[in-house]
């Protein structure tokens, strides 16, 4: 059987009620594939309308201080951003070289995923940031905020060569697969990751290589989420101290799952719109993004005055992500998507914190008139242990902030609230002091 022996000497498994799950996708997928629906040019399609979510989360689980608009800047325009680090913004043309090579090599299923394919990854994803560009480590290594120690370096070229076999095994193109290519997966990331082959961008580069076999099969790809990024540490930590891959799988699957419906979508747009009709679709969509950009960036500057006024109150703004042309098309028709949190904002004083989450949903009630995708303001509430709509805990008596959700009028150009005062047409400024400040005299009392 095709499938590595072990990792810290305990060998692989995870719990079997999982196999139904990865084996309907399996059955989902290859009938997709042998149905055109998931045609290279479609696959090619998904990578470029999901490649700034892969780049972007998979740089902040690292530590990378850009933002998501800002990382789509340089991605999608080459800019330079003055007032950001040269170095983020170094990693983040450099991942964008690295996964647009690994790309390409997936499409090519002549070729075998190799140790000469690793090397090359990392010495695009690393060139001018340190001098060990695509060479094994010859010195110790940790992996930051694990218990777990890395082998020593005599050990690592050894170590690779297994890995080398075992990825040369599952992605070679005749291969039939005795285990879900989401096994494989998360197998190779995990071994990977323990080996820690490199002195820097192990994690970027086991990411990549983890999309690179499910894309070899046909399958869209799994990004781990920055919000994410506590679970999918405690799940490789399961995987090394039992050698159980369940909870690794689990995510890999879920998130594999999210990424089908962009897949749907865009198999769906190809057969049922014109040309026309999808251009003025993204047209739309690009005026509608760079208004929710420009709201978040309204928030993101807005927060220091709370942080830096009369009260002693920290605060501040966690992005997310915007939703793909593919989401907002499904969010315009009324249909829910995952993952739609857009960013969040966190206010701690005096040992006491709140917290509120905005996220894109349809139009809901009398909102419908005005535009086309909302931003839901929830609340966390410590007494149920989850985030409730604004409306919801106003209806039910709580002192919440007055404005609940928040929409852009594509038609008459402004932006537009629903909240106690009914629906207002609203300046943008305003409406964010107004929704800061009351938090901080609804939460805090100040």
């Amino acid at each position: 059987m095709i499938r590595p022996k072990a990792i810290n000497g305990k060998p692989f498994h995870y719990d079997e009620w999982l196999n139904a799950r990865l084996r309907t996708m399996h059955e989902d997928i290859t009938k997709r594939l042998k149905e055109g629906r998931l045609t290279a040019q479609i696959q090619r399609q998904l990578y470029e309308q999901t490649k700034l979510d892969e780049i972007y989360h998979s740089n902040r689980i690292e530590g990378n201080r850009l933002t998501y608009g800002e990382t789509r800047n340089i991605i999608q325009a080459d800019g330079d951003i003055p007032s950001r680090p040269s170095l983020d913004q170094l990693e983040t043309r450099n991942l964008l070289a690295a996964l647009d090579f690994a790309q390409e090599v997936a499409f090519d299923k002549s070729k075998p995923i190799t140790q000469s394919f690793l090397r090359q990854f990392h010495a695009i994803l690393m060139e001018g940031v340190n001098d060990d560009v695509g060479r094994y480590r010859d010195t110790p290594n940790i992996i930051e905020g694990s218990r777990h120690s890395t082998p020593d370096a005599f050990l690592v070229q050894q170590m690779m060569t297994d890995l080398s076999d075992y990825l040369s095994a599952v992605t070679r193109n005749e291969v039939e697969l005795p285990d879900s290519p989401v096994f494989a997966a998360a197998a190779a990331h995990a071994l990977f990751v323990q080996i820690h082959p490199f002195t820097d961008g192990n994690g970027r580069t086991a990411r990549g290589l983890m999309n690179l076999i499910l894309r070899r099969h046909g399958y869209p790809p799994s990004i781990i989420h920055e919000d994410d990024r506590t679970s999918y540490l405690d799940a490789l930590e399961h995987t090394w101290d039992k050698g159980d891959l369940t909870p690794l799988v689990e995510l890999i699957h879920e998130n594999v799952c999210e990424r089908m419906d962009t897949a749907d979508l865009l198999s769906s747009l190809r057969d049922r719109l014109e040309i026309a009709e999808i251009k003025e679709l993204q047209a739309e969509y690009s005026d509608w993004r760079r208004k929710q950009e420009h709201l978040k960036a309204v928030f993101e500057h807005s927060v220091d005055y709370v942080s830096t006024g009369a009260t002693p109150i920290s605060a501040r703004v966690a992005p997310y992500g915007v939703p793909s042309i593919e989401q907002y098309a499904l969010l315009r028709k009324g249909e829910s998507v995952r993952r739609s949190s857009f960013f969040r904002i966190e206010l701690t004083a005096s040992g006491k914190r709140s917290r509120y989450v905005f996220f894109f949903a349809p139009t809901l009630g009398p909102m419908k008139r005005r535009a086309s995708v909302i931003l839901v303001i929830s609340k966390y509430t410590d007494a149920k242990d989850k985030y409730i709509n604004l409306y919801n805990l106003y209806r039910d008596g709580v002192a919440v902030p007055d404005i609940f959700q928040i929409g852009y009028d594509l038609e008459a150009k402004n932006y537009v609230t629903r909240g106690k005062a009914g629906l207002r047409q609203r300046n943008l400024q305003n409406l964010v002091l107004q929704f800061l400040s009351q938090v901080v005299e609804r939460d805090f009392g100040a």
